[in-house]
C-alpha cells in the first residue's frame, strides 16, 4: 500500500521540487479529458490543476 500511496505523491502531486499540475500524469490527464487542441489548453491546465489537488488531498487526508 505505502508503495502505491508514494507512486502517486511522485506522479500527481505537489512537493517534488516541480509544480505538480506540470508532471507527466496530470498532463496526461488533461489530454485525455480535452485532447491536445490549443483552443482547449486553458481547460486542459485547469484538468490537470484539479487532478493535482484531489489525488494531494485524498494523499493528506490518508496520512492525517
Amino acid at each position: 500500500m505505502h508503495a502505491g500511496l508514494d507512486a502517486l505523491q511522485r506522479k500527481f502531486a505537489e512537493g517534488n521540487g516541480v509544480e505538480g499540475y506540470l508532471l507527466t500524469s496530470p498532463v496526461l490527464y488533461g489530454q485525455f479529458m480535452h485532447g491536445k487542441n490549443e483552443d482547449t489548453s486553458d481547460e486542459q491546465i485547469q484538468a490537470q490543476r484539479f487532478a493535482t489537488g484531489l489525488v494531494t488531498e485524498v494523499l493528506r487526508l490518508i496520512h492525517a
